[in-house]
């Protein structure tokens, strides 16, 4: 894991090297064990590097080939480097070290554009080829990485994150209202939008090319949900389970020490297996706990299922109890993320990740299995929906009107009865609606009511369907089940999970593999009939058979617990008095985004168990603290001050 960024002056003036030198600095959390950067007149690269694979001088970076006329900078690992490089070696290529990146930089060469075609794993990168003057960036299929880029007053400016582009101080920290609707509906903004007008992020499985001044972006590798039924399903559970098993073991390359982050869910857990027979020594894995308060919060807490798995493969185990400092750690989490970003399960990878740092620099994790096997209660639900909406329409709203009246209201804001009653809410419209419904913490009409006139006629104006909306409707597929596991796998995986992963991961200079994101158990996946995925209306059911002989029962068969924390307890308790000063009516009415009257009711009723809004409160909060460091204070460096500090509590 890496930091990327550069500069190309389209006008061929040379390159402002104290601003690449500053932009190279502040990415330093991402890679603090070397740093380099190069220039060519109109072109500069920097590089900040987490030695990984060839800890020796010859792989730093920036990196040339051998008569020094292209260069690159790299994030990531392509895990068939050295197939690349037998290969690439019969075709002539001479090497000077024994890094991935360099495997990288020959495949250009070699194959031009077509390189990424050639690359397994997870990565993003910048190549400048002086010989055609021009600079090529590309992305892993899945998203892993990510890359950011703008065009501002004839300047090319990329980084792998935002706050090195704001290096530059005239790029304009416009908000782009469309990615704040849109991040309000999801609690992140969904590629290829950022929160700021000018800048975007390329999308996985895109590349971006800048020549004679013209830039150009387009795919290089699109994912097809082509079901295959021809294959039993005993030929399923083998394939997917030797898949995984291969996807595993070509992670495993390091020099350096390198272990898994165990939930003990089914995903990390098959992970641990794999890795554990791929290795001669215990595994290195890592769990925290949450001592939270004398309430009864056990379901947020997988130490005894990780525990289970641990003793299973005879696992080097690292356990922790932690009590979580929300209010200690948010200033550096909101750095850390460049945008508004609302998943509360940041908050224990953070701790997480720092936990696992200190002992390893690289990790595997389970992110993915989810979106490629069904892992989520609302998969299930959506497999009614065909069936629901082949019913009178008047007799459909009635039936979901008094269901989704039944639900308590005090249902926690991330809880499943407050998603199902999310759910049941939008059902009258269509499947897509009804499933943007699901995975949006606001609806059409309640942000309708949150905004200001002048916002909300500015996102009218502008609106063109929603992200969820357009993916839902682009495969063509006409399997609902399909269409939302590609939707998840552009959207919930890309910009949300792998998103946080990236984050905080890189915020304690650790590398995180996800074997479940490599391309090949993606495609398999989408070849696996989704009535498979969740036969007899069980959750990952084509999954769990594949490791029915490696993972014990009670792992294999436990209820679906994901990774929080009580945010709607908190919100009344340690967190209140946060609340209650970034959402003051002054604050709010300052701000002119938001109607003072609604979010104070929304404030109300939650505290006096009316309703939870915790889920909904939170985006606001985190919205108001991003715009404070980043618009109002403009903080380029890590803060390391308190939100007391900060006079940003009651």
């Amino acid at each position: 894991m890496c930091g990327i960024c550069g500069l190309y002056n389209l006008s061929g003036e040379p390159v402002n090297l104290d601003l690449v030198s500053r932009m190279t600095a502040v990415l330093r959390h991402r890679g603090p064990d070397d740093q380099g950067l190069y220039a060519d007149g109109s072109v500069a690269l920097g590089m900040t590097r987490l030695s990984i694979i060839d800890l020796s001088p010859a792989a730093h970076q920036p990196m040339s080939n051998e008569d020094g006329t292209a260069w690159i900078v790299y994030n990531g690992e392509t895990y068939n480097h050295r197939e690349l490089r037998k290969e690439l070696e019969a075709k002539g290529h001479r090497y000077r070290s024994n890094s991935d990146s360099e495997s990288v930089l020959h495949a250009y060469e070699e194959y031009g554009e077509d390189c990424l075609k050639h690359l397994r794993g997870m990565y993003s990168f910048a190549i400048w080829d002086s010989r055609q003057h021009r600079l090529f960036l590309g992305v892993d299929r899945i998203g892993i990485k990510p890359l950011y880029y703008t065009q501002f007053n004839n300047t090319f400016i990329f980084a792998s994150e935002l706050k090195a582009i704001l290096q530059h101080r005239e790029i304009p920290r416009e908000i782009d209202l469309v990615s704040l609707d849109e991040y309000l509906r999801y609690c992140y903004v969904p590629a290829p939008r950022t929160i700021f007008k000018k800048i975007k992020r390329l999308l996985p499985g895109h590349c971006l090319s800048i020549q004679h001044g013209r830039v150009q972006t387009w795919p290089y590798w699109e994912l097809c949900f082509q079901p295959d039924g021809r294959r039993s399903e005993q030929e399923w559970i083998e394939m997917t389970r030797e898949m995984l098993r291969r996807c595993v073991q070509d992670e495993l390359e390091s020099d350096v020490p390198l272990g898994a982050l165990l939930s003990g869910g089914i995903d990390s857990s098959s992970i641990v297996a794999f890795m554990s027979q791929a290795n001669d020594h215990p595994v290195q894995t890592f769990t925290i706990g949450f001592n939270i308060g004398t309430q009864d919060y056990g379901h947020y807490d997988e130490t005894v299922q990780a525990r289970i798995i641990a003793r299973r493969f005879g696992t080097d185990h690292h356990e922790m109890v932690v009590e979580p400092k929300v209010l200690d750690v948010l200033p550096k989490m909101i750095w850390h993320f460049d945008e508004p970003f609302a998943n509360i399960t940041a908050i224990p990878a953070w701790y997480l990740c720092r936990m696992a740092r200190q002992d390893v620099t690289v990790v595997l994790a389970g992110a993915g299995g989810d979106e490629n096997f069904g892992g989520y209660p609302r998969y299930l639900a959506a497999r009614f929906l065909p069936t629901y909406f082949a019913l009178p329409g008047a007799l459909r709203n009635e039936i979901f009107k008094r269901l989704a009246q039944a639900i308590p209201q005090q249902a926690d804001g991330y809880s499943f009865l407050n998603r199902v009653q999310r759910f049941f809410l939008g059902s009258a419209e269509s499947p897509q609606a009804t499933y943007r419904n699901w995975v949006s913490f606001w609806s059409q009409q309640s942000l309708g009511v949150l905004y200001t006139p002048q916002v909300r006629q500015e996102i009218t104006h502008q609106q063109a369907p929603t992200v969820m909306d357009t993916l839902l409707a682009e495969t063509g597929d006409n399997d609902l089940l399909n269409r939302i596991f590609y939707a998840d796998l552009k959207t919930y995986l890309a910009d949300n999970l792998l998103t946080y992963s990236d984050r905080m991961a890189s915020a304690h200079s650790l590398e995180m593999r996800v074997p479940f994101c490599d391309h090949r158990l993606v495609e398999l996946a989408a070849t696996i009939p989704a009535g498979l995925k969740l036969k007899d209306f069980k959750l990952k059911c084509l999954l769990k058979k594949a490791m029915a002989d490696f993972l014990p029962h009670d792992i294999l068969n436990r209820r679906k617990q994901g990774f929080s924390v009580p945010l709607s307890s908190w919100l009344k308790n340690e967190l209140l008095p946060l609340a209650k000063t970034t959402l003051s009516p002054k604050r709010i009415g300052q701000r002119g985004y938001f109607h003072v009257s609604s979010v104070q009711t929304m404030l109300d009723e939650h505290l006096s168990g009316k309703a939870d809004h915790s889920a909904r409160l939170w985006t606001l909060i985190v919205f108001e603290l991003w715009h404070t460091m980043y618009i109002d204070q403009n903080i380029l460096e890590e803060p390391s001050f308190s939100l007391r500090e900060w006079n940003l509590l009651a």
